[in-house]
């Protein structure tokens, strides 16, 4: 999995939508009852490149293209979501799963690093080894 979250904000999710003019995979608005059956204390918006376990490199690249792909030419929009919406984070995230007993590795190019750079996004990633 890997999703470009936006969260932490008050108000409806909507604006992040229309200020990006990108369309989330998925949102919650403060105080609205989650898909896990908890209230939400904070609105949230979403965008999934990949709901699958991503296993290799290769399915990182491929997952982080298509969000790069999704931001890129939209750094003002950001600075303008940073200003109006004052989000508490703007991040990257998933999971990379990978056999136990093998060498994995992950990569960013330094294009995509500069749109995230300028779109202010972070980018973190939870690495877990699957015996198997």
């Amino acid at each position: 999995m890997l999703t470009l979250g936006i969260t932490g904000f008050d108000g409806n999710p909507q604006i992040v939508t229309d200020i990006l003019d990108i369309q989330p995979t998925s949102v919650v608005l403060a105080g609205d009852v989650t898909r896990s059956g908890r209230v939400a204390k904070f609105s949230g918006w979403w965008l999934e490149a990949r709901a699958d376990r991503l296993t290799g490199g290769a399915d990182h690249d491929h997952a982080v293209k298509a969000l790069v792909g999704a931001v890129r030419g939209r750094a003002e929009a950001f600075q303008t979501l940073r200003k109006r919406v004052r989000p508490k984070e703007v991040t990257i995230y998933g999971g990379l799963h990978h056999r136990g007993d093998s060498q994995c590795g992950i990569w960013l190019d330094a294009e995509d690093m500069l749109c995230l750079g300028e779109c202010g996004i972070a980018w973190g990633l939870d690495l877990f080894g699957d015996d198997r």
